[in-house]
């Protein structure tokens, strides 16, 4: 998720220091932790936000089903993780 072939990776790192998802971002993936209603889709645990959590890997996550591309950020190809899960989907 890091690197020169991430979409994200734009002249030596990411966007405001975080992974650049594109314009509209903020909004598109709080749509999904609503559909989802702030549960991991893989394990069902109730997600917490970085603001408020007690758990690290309950930390909510938005995660692109096919790799992001630059382009696909539509609703079908997102889904809510918790970090757990999410790092397991990335390893």
């Amino acid at each position: 998720m890091a690197g020169d072939k991430n979409p994200a990776f734009k002249d030596g790192n990411s966007y405001k220091k975080r992974g650049y998802r594109g314009e509209g971002w903020d909004k598109i993936r709080v749509e999904v932790y609503k559909r989802d209603k702030y549960r991991c889709v893989e394990c069902g645990v109730r997600c917490q936000s970085k603001r408020d959590y007690t758990d690290s890997d309950k930390l909510i996550q938005c995660h692109h089903i096919e790799p992001y591309n630059g382009s696909n950020n539509n609703l079908e190809n997102l889904i809510t993780l918790c970090l757990k899960c999410h790092l397991k989907k990335h390893n």
